[in-house]
């Protein structure tokens, strides 16, 4: 068990350093934004339990001279919110259903097409909401598109 989370940390940490490293890729010297939103879903841990991206992910970023922010996605996406202060996005959900998850995979697809920088840890989690029922499907193939694949209908 220990071997399990010792590596999941190692992956972890790459994953980070690899996503922090294409980023830095400019020679000149201009300030960076050094904050990190995490977004992780509160219905996934038990409570009293820190969650996953403020257990694994948050020591790596701290070391690395980040300061990392927590949203809830359960909460959803506060309308507000000022991404332009944010460096890049770590999000770490558990599985694949997500409470409003087609709001929050428009949020997530507008945070790519703006350039933000995603590492995603384990499942994206807007396929379906809560109750089960899939997100649309021209979210999910506006998802693909924006990772230069598509979707054909019989194939796996």
């Amino acid at each position: 068990m220990i071997d399990f989370v010792v590596m999941k940390i190692l992956q972890i940490f790459v994953v980070l350093v690899c996503l922090i490293a294409f980023t830095c890729s400019s020679v000149k010297a201009e300030p960076i934004n050094r904050r990190i939103l995490a977004v992780y879903d509160s219905t996934e841990v038990p409570e009293g339990e820190l969650n996953r991206a403020h257990r694994y992910a948050a020591m790596p970023l701290e070391y690395l001279g980040y300061v990392v922010d927590y949203l809830d996605a359960h909460q959803g996406i506060p309308a507000n919110l000022d991404m332009s202060k944010y460096h890049g996005i770590v999000t770490w959900l558990a599985d694949n259903q997500l409470k409003d998850a087609p709001e929050y995979a428009r949020w997530f697809i507008k945070q790519i097409k703006e350039g933000r920088k995603i590492a995603v840890i384990d499942e994206f989690g807007f396929y379906m909401d809560e109750k089960g029922i899939p997100v649309p499907e021209d979210i999910s193939n506006e998802l693909y598109k924006t990772f230069g694949q598509s979707i054909i209908p019989g194939k796996t």
